[in-house]
């Protein structure tokens, strides 16, 4: 609504391919094999594969944002609702079709560790750390872009509260800001990260939230993001460069895909996408005599229910 349009002022500008492919020709070819990592964070799936392809020699592999901007780029930031289980399944699904002549960067846990692609875990993410308060205020916000936001709501409705609190939860669902806060090593008033006074505040849960509490004990997020890692090292054919196929993609509880490296490894994933019991048809063979269960947050027993 008062963001500029990045498709009409510099996205994918009529210089960028010739801009890529000298930056490869003058100063990355000669360091031999380098990676480099882009953002196109909303070109749909043909444009994208202009800039990673494997015979554009441009980008290495880029972040999308199909589905961290999934239902955000047509309407303002207050509207944007939670996204439909299948709409994120159809951003994943467009994200692994670039394997068929790219590579992709995936982005919880156990779906990230199983998606085709090079993995990143952003700060916080390995141990569950929250997005900002509903109490905070505009005074906690450092991302000038969303404080523009603010700016302008102000300017197009003169002190209409309503409007100005309908942005400001927005972002506090949605900024960019929720991302950096302070890493939460410690309880404490500052969360272990620093001595001083940090550059944004620490968000108030760390008593609860730390990498300290979560480092020695099994069940935790830190854990299983441990267990994640060693399992997609383990069976990085199927989890790393199997094919990707989605089984139910109207289904608004669980997400289940099927990875497959040329038949010779298949891993089935099902996932839970509400906070109730599902069934699923899948589960009565988890852990039988034809198949393992690699990881799990839940008991493995509490899986092989019947169904």
């Amino acid at each position: 609504m008062f963001d500029q349009k990045c498709e009409k002022h510099f996205q994918n500008g009529p210089q960028m391919h010739p801009w890529l492919q000298e930056m490869h020709r003058e100063a990355i070819d000669k360091h031999g094999d380098v990676m480099l990592v882009g953002e196109l964070a909303n070109s749909d799936a043909e444009k994208t594969l202009e800039y990673v392809s494997t015979e554009s020699n441009e980008l290495s592999m880029v972040f999308d944002g199909a589905v961290v901007d999934a239902q955000r780029l047509d309407r303002p930031l207050q509207d944007v609702p939670k996204p439909q289980l299948s709409i994120v399944k159809q951003g994943f699904q467009k994200q692994q079709d670039f394997l068929k002549r790219a590579w992709a960067t995936a982005l919880l846990a156990i779906l990230s560790g199983s998606l085709s692609g090079t993995l990143f875990i952003y700060q916080g993410q390995e141990i569950g750390m929250t997005n900002m308060p509903e109490t905070w205020g505009e005074s906690h916000l450092r991302d000038p872009g969303d404080l523009n936001k603010l700016r302008e709501i102000e300017k197009k409705y003169p002190n209409d509260r309503e409007w100005y609190d309908k942005v400001l939860g927005g972002i506090r669902r949605m900024g960019r800001d929720n991302a950096r806060m302070p890493v939460q090593w410690t309880g404490g008033e500052t969360a272990g990260f620093t001595t001083g006074k940090p550059w944004m505040d620490v968000q108030g849960n760390q008593d609860a939230v730390n990498i300290k509490d979560q480092e020695n004990d099994p069940t935790s997020i830190f854990s299983t993001w441990k267990k994640l890692l060693k399992v997609r090292k383990d069976y990085q054919d199927v989890l790393v460069f199997g094919s990707f196929e989605v089984d139910d993609m109207s289904d608004e509880k669980v997400f289940t895909y099927i990875k497959d490296y040329h038949g010779e490894q298949t891993a089935l994933v099902v996932l839970n996408w509400t906070a109730e019991e599902q069934n699923s048809r899948y589960l009565r063979s988890c852990g039988d005599e034809h198949s393992s269960c690699l990881i799990a947050n839940e008991p493995e027993e509490s899986l092989r229910t019947d169904i």
